[in-house]
């Protein structure tokens, strides 16, 4: 019982590194995504083409 416990406990701990370094991926994609934001010329207005 002990043992799998143990093994639990470790996979568990491994499941918390994976979360913790999946959160930090993300953070960094969003700082990357806000900054391609602030940086992104404006966008034209759209207007209808004259057929319609």
């Amino acid at each position: 019982a002990v043992g799998g416990i143990e093994e639990l406990s470790d996979e568990l701990c491994r499941q918390g590194e994976t979360v913790d370094r999946l959160q930090k991926a993300v953070r960094q994609l969003g700082e990357r995504f806000q900054a391609l934001e602030d940086t992104a010329t404006p966008r034209a207005d759209v207007t209808k083409p004259p057929h319609y």
